[in-house]
């Protein structure tokens, strides 16, 4: 039986959603722009001030896919703060059975 798993990114996970990164901007063929490093992500979702969120996604153990998001606020909505999903992806190969199991 396959094991889904969908939960919040730990330090351990940071060089696999870089690889995933590096996957998506393979495939929107835009690796020429990508600065994203395992050093930079690590300060970003766990430095003493993380700006961004994560969750990964696994099957049977692997990470196979992530959502990032980061917080927002707007002035003109000073009573209201929102997440702002900043990126998607999973493996095409694992996105239909971890899209069905959540």
């Amino acid at each position: 039986m396959i094991s889904y798993t969908l939960r919040s990114a730990e330090p351990r996970d940071v060089p696999a959603i870089v690889g995933l990164v590096k996957e998506l901007a393979e495939f929107e063929n835009l690796s020429h722009l990508l600065e994203l490093t395992v050093e930079k992500l690590q300060l970003h979702l766990f430095g003493a001030k993380p700006v961004v969120e994560a969750l990964v996604g696994e099957i049977d153990g692997e990470v196979v896919g992530y959502p990032c998001s980061s917080r927002t606020s707007a002035p003109f909505w000073a009573s209201r703060a929102s997440i702002w999903k900043t990126s998607m992806f999973a493996r095409p190969t694992a996105a239909a059975a971890w899209v069905r199991a959540f």
